[in-house]
């Protein structure tokens, strides 16, 4: 077995520790405190891995993990539209070409600090739900992403294209803006190279 290696979480534990890295990630090190009536329902609740963050979303979602061994390092998601509105819906109108069955809708990226710069675990947990999800029939998987200093570089170099005119900050308060980003599984081969990596 490779050192890195990605797959969709299988258990509810795992789901867990995926949580709790959110919590780690968003909650401890960014300091990021969603207010409490958010529309994603997005809070922390105690497991038994420790403090995790939680949403309304968790239960539809497909998550996916990158391990080193048998560590899970780094975490993300993918959910289609529940009752036709993805999780964006509750802030920004997402754009009529991603509003169908065969799109997700993708959230909550975390990596551990230790392996965002010195390990290809973004990259590896990209291209397994990547592989994933064109498999899967998924025409669009979209997201959004901080672009200076923040992941959205990251997805640009794995293939995702910027969608032009939608960038806004989630809540006022927020130091950035997010931009939506977007790959077209249908017409873009990026997910070739990103698997034979």
């Amino acid at each position: 077995m490779k050192r890195y290696h990605a797959r969709p979480l299988e258990t509810q534990a795992e789901v867990d520790q995926a949580r709790n890295i959110l919590f780690e990630v968003y909650h401890k090190e960014i300091g990021w405190h969603p207010e409490s009536e958010n529309p994603s329902g997005l809070h922390v609740q105690i497991g038994a891995y420790g403090a995790m963050l939680v949403d309304k979303y968790d239960d539809t979602a497909l998550w996916f993990g990158c391990f080193d061994r048998e560590t899970l390092v780094a975490v993300h998601r993918s959910h289609r539209a529940i009752d036709n509105n993805f999780e964006l819906d509750a802030y920004k109108s997402v754009p009529p070409q991603f509003k169908d069955s065969e799109s997700v809708e993708l959230t909550r990226l975390a990596i551990r600090k230790e392996y965002r710069t010195v390990s290809p675990a973004f990259i590896v947990l990209l291209a397994e739900e990547f592989r994933y999800l064109r498999e899967s029939g998924i025409k669009y998987a979209f997201g959004t992403a901080i672009m200076e200093g923040g992941p959205g570089k990251l997805y640009m170099k794995a293939g995702m294209e910027v969608h032009d005119g939608l960038t806004f900050k989630y809540d006022e308060a927020d130091p950035f803006e997010v931009s939506l980003l977007y790959y077209n599984f249908k017409e873009n081969t990026a997910v070739d190279r990103l698997i034979a990596m």
